[in-house]
């Protein structure tokens, strides 16, 4: 029997990926150079003029998004980049700021269908005259896996992370989080520091994102089924985060939820029972037992017990879940209720 859609759902809240939130500006590329479809040294005196306002109303569309004024950036950044795809070409470093910065802006007011499109043509380009491990390469495909997640493509943002989750492999990222290894950058001479430096920050880049494309990883392997794909993957990502961070912090916890419905999924009911019975007690110390995510690992706890014919002790969970959730989110919510409904369910039994 599948675990209810709710409790998974409440889990996954917690665990939404940052990655999806490119920054806000994307520096100019580092390192090779990008080959411009048109030389500036050709302009004329009324491009050149074009290209200076496209230069401040760039400059102050970056400050708008800095500030969380989107509807008052968006027309700057439209006018920056329909100047610079006309003058200088679609495949310019600069093009390709105002083409990242005005996806940021769609994507934020909540035109994903917009914002969309651009994030597909900045990946595609980037990869295309970059090197592959280019940070900004890797920010360009972060964004696009985050956008394809948030519009419920699951099937695109999956081998986009997955991509990138190999790299992180490739670069033995576990390493450096653990302390086993510890991220340096040397130069040799000045003529290496530009490609020094994107390495630098494509590899910080990897380490800082691990948790997340895991988490991400996880979540999209269980809503598409694929629960075995899943497992090792939740196993490592807690293992991890117990390491580095400590059995405490609110993402070990939940990340130690997601591996107890996955072990539910796969029918590993023992498993799941001692993992559910030490998770629901952190997540009663660190959160409290009125918070949602623990009524949820309780709601889980409940599970495990029904699952190897422990009937009493999951309906002593559910009767207090079902109170709990009555107080804090009340008695119409549609959490409260699908708890009540498998009340019902136990107590039909």
């Amino acid at each position: 029997m599948k675990l209810p859609k709710l409790f998974v759902w409440i889990i996954c809240l917690g665990l939404i990926s940052s990655c999806s939130n490119v920054p806000d500006k994307v520096a100019q590329s580092n390192g090779p150079k990008i080959p411009v479809e048109t030389d500036n040294t050709q302009l004329s005196a009324a491009q050149e003029e074009l290209l200076k306002l496209a230069e401040i109303d760039s400059t102050q569309a970056i400050q708008y998004i800095h500030q969380g004024f989107f509807e008052k950036a968006q027309p700057l950044a439209e006018i920056a980049l329909k100047i610079r795809t006309e003058i200088l070409g679609e495949k310019h470093p600069n093009t390709l700021i105002s083409m990242t910065n005005l996806a940021v802006i769609y994507r934020d007011l909540g035109r994903l269908s917009d914002a969309l499109p651009l994030f597909e043509k900045s990946y595609r380009f980037r990869a295309e005259v970059l090197r592959k491990k280019h940070s900004d390469t890797l920010i360009s495909l972060m964004a696009l896996a985050g956008i394809y997640n948030k519009l419920g493509r699951l099937s695109d943002a999956l081998p986009l992370y997955e991509k990138i989750y190999s790299l992180s492999e490739e670069l033995e990222v576990e390493k450096y989080l653990t302390g086993e290894k510890v991220l340096t950058v040397t130069i040799e001479n000045k003529d290496d520091f530009d490609l020094a430096k994107s390495s630098f920050i494509w590899k910080n880049l990897l380490i800082s994102s691990t948790f997340d494309i895991m988490d991400n990883l996880v979540i999209i392997y269980q809503k598409l089924g694929q629960f075995s794909e899943a497992l090792p993957l939740a196993e490592k990502n807690y293992r991890l985060s117990k390491e580095v961070s400590g059995e405490k912090k609110l993402d070990t916890i939940m990340r130690q939820n997601s591996l107890v419905v996955l072990y539910l999924e796969l029918e590993r009911s023992s498993e799941a029972l001692s993992l559910a019975e030490e998770n629901y007690r952190l997540s009663k110390e660190v959160l409290g037992e009125k918070k949602p995510n623990t009524i949820a690992i309780m709601m889980n706890l409940a599970e495990a017990y029904k699952k190897i014919g422990r009937l009493s002790d999951a309906l002593s969970l559910l009767e207090k879940g079902y109170s709990l959730s009555k107080e804090v989110l009340g008695e119409k919510h549609s959490i409260t209720r699908r708890i009540l409904n498998r009340l019902t369910d136990l107590y039909d039994k």
